[in-house]
């Protein structure tokens, strides 16, 4: 499969025989890009290809179109204008888009950016420092204002509104909270339950901004204790900023919670979680955003807000 991408893109793009590229192991089998080193006169740079057969099989990007109405060559079609708008919003650094390959009838997406510095974040070398700055990035994520969900690039009346989302949410789990999806016939009841008291009709689930669903520490790098970037912009879409909260719920232990909320909230507002928890949850899990096939050990993970 490497081989055949890195072929594909050469064919289209002849420059890049120019440079040497060295294969990075992907970190699950249904990985949605290839991953190069690209070193071309000095110069390294990293390179990413969509592999066309499986970004679009798994739960997340089913998820991801179904909720949000966006799929991952879309994303990349629209990187050129998504990259400096998460650049305004955070202060970590974005790599540099170098250049972006979009050939649709040879089913080809790809990107080349700046390699920045640092190695992948693993739970175990998460420090004190990493979850503030992580808080900072996230509160400027949410502060980028939207009246509806779905797309950050294209405009405003072309979104779905605040009031639209619940309903949205609570049809899209009655479809997939199913045995056959691991949800229990007596967990799904009391989910869909949960929905029709939470879900009103005249419900606001905002506020909404820049939210990171398939948030995980793998998508950022560090070095000596700080993070020093983030590499992973597939996924951010606009959206009610509590489904971002419940996530981090689910991410940090309690007192890495406890110092995520202090710098959070010399920034930002935290909304409020509680009713909305277990039918967020239920669409992260649905999306198989940490992996987990226990639905009610899932649901029961601790709870660090109230």
């Amino acid at each position: 499969m490497t081989s055949d991408l890195q072929k594909t893109l050469c064919q289209y793009f002849p420059d890049l025989l120019n440079g040497r590229f060295t294969v990075l192991p992907t970190v699950f089998e249904d990985s949605s890009h290839q991953i190069w080193f690209y070193d071309d006169a000095g110069q390294r740079d990293v390179i990413k290809v969509l592999n066309s057969v499986t970004h679009d099989a798994g739960p997340f990007w089913q998820g991801m179109q179904a909720l949000f109405d966006v799929d991952l060559p879309q994303q990349i079609s629209k990187f050129e204008t998504l990259y400096p708008m998460v650049a305004d919003a955070t202060e970590l650094r974005i790599p540099a888009l170098r250049q972006l390959w979009l050939k649709p009838s040879a089913g080809l997406w790809g990107l080349r950016t700046d390699c920045l510095p640092g190695r992948a974040v693993t739970a175990e070398s998460v420090t004190s420092e990493m979850v503030a700055q992580l808080a900072r990035h996230l509160a400027g994520l949410h502060r980028v204002s939207f009246e509806g969900f779905g797309d950050i690039t294209c405009p405003e009346f072309n979104r779905q509104n605040h009031q639209a989302w619940s309903n949205h949410l609570k049809t899209w789990l009655e479809q997939q909270a199913t045995p056959e999806k691991g949800v229990p016939a007596s967990e799904r009841d009391a989910l869909l339950a949960e929905c029709d008291k939470v879900f009103q009709p005249d419900v606001d689930a905002g506020p909404f901004g820049i939210i990171m669903p398939d948030l995980r520490w793998d998508q950022f790098l560090q070095q000596d204790g700080r993070l020093t970037g983030l590499t992973d912009l597939d996924a951010l879409v606009a959206g009610p900023i509590a489904l971002d909260w419940v996530l981090v719920e689910l991410l940090l232990n309690e007192n890495q919670f406890d110092e995520f909320c202090n710098e959070y909230q010399k920034v930002a507002e935290i909304p409020t979680v509680s009713e909305v928890r277990e039918p967020y949850r239920a669409a992260l899990f649905l999306m198989n955003v940490f992996g987990e096939s226990n639905y009610q050990a899932w649901q029961e993970r601790p709870v660090w807000l109230d």
